[in-house]
């Protein structure tokens, strides 16, 4: 797979290594598109420009939503806590945000957030705004899921247009995996404990 930005809408996209050289339709923005190799986002030497001057800083994030799709829900929750490579604490952010629509009684229960818990918070987006700002530069995020953590904060971004920050994220799930600690399953209290 090689990563490709779309001229249009500058989404990093996944594409084959077959469809070099064909014409295609973006995801995003639905603008057509040609593969051209020259203009392939090469991710390794992103990795080579990532800024080694200063140590990184840590940030343990996780978000709530309406419900599961980026697409359609929004972010009823987000919080961090920064950290240095030490471990000690630096600063935490949390807020709870109008996705701009009802809590589905479901997504409720299982997340405790209600409608009149997030009455007069601010909209999602300016929540984003103000999370990517505190993160500052040069941040690795950490998240327990990731991918689910990650979409929602760049959907959140790109349904206004505005690029989503560039950063590493590790799913801690994964990581635990990866790194074989010895717990009998791989949830985020069992592994904190």
């Amino acid at each position: 797979m090689l990563e490709f930005q779309c001229p249009n809408c500058k989404t990093i996209l996944s594409i084959p290594e077959q469809f070099i050289g064909t014409t295609g339709q973006c995801r995003k923005c639905g603008k057509a598109i040609t593969i051209d190799p020259d203009a392939t986002h090469d991710t390794e030497k992103e990795a080579e420009t990532f800024p080694t001057t200063r140590p990184p800083t840590l940030i343990a994030f996780h978000s709530e939503a309406t419900g599961p799709s980026a697409r359609k829900c929004n972010i009823t929750e987000l919080a961090g806590v920064k950290f240095d490579l030490n471990g000690r604490e630096l600063d935490t952010f949390w807020s709870f945000a109008d996705p701009g629509h009802l809590i589905p009684p479901r997504i409720s229960q299982k997340t405790g957030i209600t409608d009149e818990m997030i009455q007069g918070s601010p909209p999602s987006i300016d929540v984003v705004k103000r999370f990517v700002e505190w993160m500052g530069p040069h941040v690795i995020l950490f998240s327990h899921h990731a991918h689910y953590d990650s979409k929602f904060l760049a959907a959140t971004l790109l349904k206004e247009d505005l690029d989503p920050p560039s950063c590493l994220v590790v799913d801690v799930t994964r990581w635990a995996r990866t790194l074989e600690v010895p717990v009998k399953e791989y949830r985020l209290r069992v592994i904190l404990d």
